[in-house]
């Protein structure tokens, strides 16, 4: 038995977590207050959390790893080296060889940055692979 007085509106970004079980437990209610499913990045709710999930995803998979913090100081600090590395030390793809904090300050991304450094590389791994085992090869 309900007794809120006001109804209850349920935020969710759609991902898979909120489906199944929680999704057929929300139809079922049926009896007041009203519950409303609402799905973020829509026009019910503009906003999104994408961005934060996808932080904590860097943060578990990319930083921490497989290690995990044994208390509240350990884990204010693991933070804290998690902003140097997420802002100074990561070079997202998007960035094309910059890192976060150059892209504030001004650099412009290129994604021909390196251009000139993959072709060379390319030519070299080409002769490396000829000259290995003189391989008969013909690499174009």
């Amino acid at each position: 038995m309900h007794d809120a007085s006001k109804p209850i509106n349920i935020l969710s970004e759609g991902g898979s977590e909120n489906k199944g079980v929680f999704l057929e437990w929300v139809n079922r209610m049926t009896a007041p207050p009203l519950i409303t499913k609402i799905t973020s990045n829509t026009p019910d709710f503009l906003f999104s959390n994408n961005m934060s999930e996808s932080t904590h995803s860097i943060y578990k998979t990319e930083f921490m790893k497989t290690k995990f913090s044994l208390n509240i100081k350990q884990h204010l600090n693991d933070l804290d080296t998690f902003m140097i590395y997420y802002n100074d030390q990561r070079y997202p793809c998007e960035h094309y060889g910059l890192n976060p904090i150059e892209v504030l300050q001004g650099e412009t991304p290129n994604k021909f940055r390196f251009r000139e450094q993959i072709k060379n590389a390319r030519t070299e791994r080409i002769e490396v692979n000829k000259a290995f085992n003189q391989c008969p090869i013909l690499c174009i």
